[in-house]
């Protein structure tokens, strides 16, 4: 009975120790696993973050370099975006008018030869010179201003009105030219010059917009206004 007893005892002895060892063994892969989440976390966030950082820092970089090309183009095409911005200005406020726009034809032309605004060198008058197409005269350009915006033209006449004023790329002057046939034309020139009132001059630019004011007579004037490459004193 004795013997009996003793080996009951050590069965269930030894099937208690067996359920704890399967009990610990159990729990020993899920406390793994508890303690691998939070670091597998922290990798995740910390990722994120650097993949965030960088996406950011790509995109301030482009932007940037975006500014900088932009400033860089308006540096180089300053005089050219002077007529471009000025001619709506000026046949708004001093024409009356919508304010036309200078075409998408003259913006590339002005960009294509903007070292020739102004040609104040001899050798950039005498480029100019090569450029002048003789046959443009203010009736052709009266007719038909699209046909003739990529061109340099010649116009020779008196100053009936002269204006020198500061603008964004410095002084600049507007010079309304009388031809010897009574055509109108403005000239804008970024620059200044020894050049008055009733002055005779010879101008060379290119057609930006055909447009029209009213004169003192009660009439309507129509007027080619111009980007100036140069302007002299003629006989």
């Amino acid at each position: 009975m004795k013997f009996g007893a003793f080996v009951s005892s050590t069965l269930l002895i030894a099937l208690l120790v067996s359920g704890c060892g399967s009990q610990k063994d159990t729990a020993s892969p899920q406390t793994q696993t508890q303690q691998e989440t939070p670091v597998k976390s922290d990798d995740e966030a910390k990722k994120k973050a650097e993949e965030e950082a960088k996406a950011k820092a790509e995109e301030e970089a482009k932007k940037k370099a975006e500014e900088e090309a932009k400033a860089e183009e308006e540096e180089k095409y300053k005089n050219a975006f002077f007529f471009i911005n000025e001619v709506p200005r000026i046949d708004k406020e001093l024409f009356d008018n919508e304010g036309a726009e200078v075409s998408d034809k003259s913006i590339a032309f002005l960009k294509a030869n903007v070292s020739l605004f102004p040609a104040w060198k001899p050798e950039l008058k005498k480029e100019v010179d090569q450029k002048v197409d003789a046959s443009v005269t203010y009736k052709h350009l009266d007719k038909n201003l699209d046909k003739h915006l990529e061109k340099f033209f010649k116009v020779t006449g008196y100053i009936v009105d002269i204006q020198e004023y500061q603008a964004d790329i410095g002084e600049v002057s507007y010079i309304h030219v009388i031809n010897d046939s009574g055509e109108s034309f403005v000239f804008l020139y970024p620059g200044t010059g020894e050049l008055f009132k009733e002055d005779r001059v010879t101008a060379v630019g290119t057609p930006l917009i055909s447009t029209h004011f009213s004169n003192v007579s009660g009439g309507t004037t129509r007027v080619i206004i111009a980007a100036c490459s140069y302007i002299v004193k003629s006989r």
